[in-house]
């Protein structure tokens, strides 16, 4: 297990900044120097442990230091679709990869609601604001620009570039894309939490990858991405990641909110 696999620190300044060029409008963002910290849920609208869950991260990303070093997502898991209540957020995809995690962690079962910090099953949850703080405090181990070009109202596409600094790192390293959604709202008539109305932020909608890396650490991702026409753009926003196969470490991070899209 590699020393930085706790933590990592690379002071990500964050870059954000429209480009209006004929029909189109392009957001680009770019890591700087400083590991951020990523935090994936394992949720579901079946369980009745999830909402305070969800409440939870809402309120540390809230209170936060900003995506510059702190990025939630929320991966909505379909094991419970079968007990009363079918998430209409839930994909197998999701349930596979909560279960790579748990592989890696030596863990023999899977479970909601569980945070996932680095890469690392994390049950204490009141120490995952000091955790993610040590999490920054270590160099980055690849480099991320993000860049989302609007063609059309409905219609983007993102390229994710970037670079695997260290040469022993780029055979197991893989690139993930996330498009997530927020004020999502839900009223639940079934299951466990029948009778309430959830609301979820951090909705991984679509998720892409791994893409491996050349060579020289080098990786260009090119995605588009499905915006339906019930999806208000504003609202939503990508992750990329850069993450080690093998120890399941995050080599860098970072978001890119579309809060500046028509």
């Amino acid at each position: 297990m590699r020393t930085q696999r706790v933590c990592i620190t690379l002071l990500l300044g964050l870059v954000l900044q429209p480009v209006f060029a004929s029909s189109k409008v392009i957001l680009i963002a770019t890591s700087q120097a400083h590991t951020v910290a990523l935090l994936e849920l394992y949720t579901s609208e079946g369980c009745s442990s999830c909402p305070p869950a969800e409440r939870y991260v809402k309120k540390l990303h809230t209170d936060g230091p900003g995506a510059q070093r702190f990025i939630p997502l929320a991966f909505h898991v379909d094991y419970w679709d079968q007990l009363g209540w079918k998430d209409p957020y839930s994909k197998a995809a999701y349930s596979t990869r909560q279960r790579d995690i748990a592989r890696r962690n030596r863990s023999r079962a899977v479970f909601t609601p569980q945070i996932v910090l680095h890469g690392l099953n994390f049950p204490a949850y009141k120490n995952v604001a000091k955790a993610a703080r040590l999490v920054n405090d270590i160099p980055a181990r690849a480099s991320i620009q993000i860049q989302v070009q609007q063609p059309a109202s409905k219609r983007l596409r993102a390229i994710v570039r970037g670079k695997v600094l260290a040469k022993e790192d780029r055979p197991h390293a893989g690139v993930y894309l996330a498009l997530y959604e927020n004020n999502l709202v839900e009223k639940i008539s079934r299951g466990e939490n029948s009778g309430k109305t959830l609301n979820h932020d951090f909705v991984v909608q679509e998720f892409f990858g791994p893409l491996r890396v050349d060579d020289q650490g080098s990786f260009v991702l090119e995605q588009d991405l499905s915006i339906g026409s019930e999806r208000i753009i504003a609202n939503m926003g990508v992750v990329a990641f850069v993450q080690d196969l093998v120890d399941g470490s995050i080599l860098q991070a970072l978001s890119l909110a579309f809060t500046a899209l028509p």
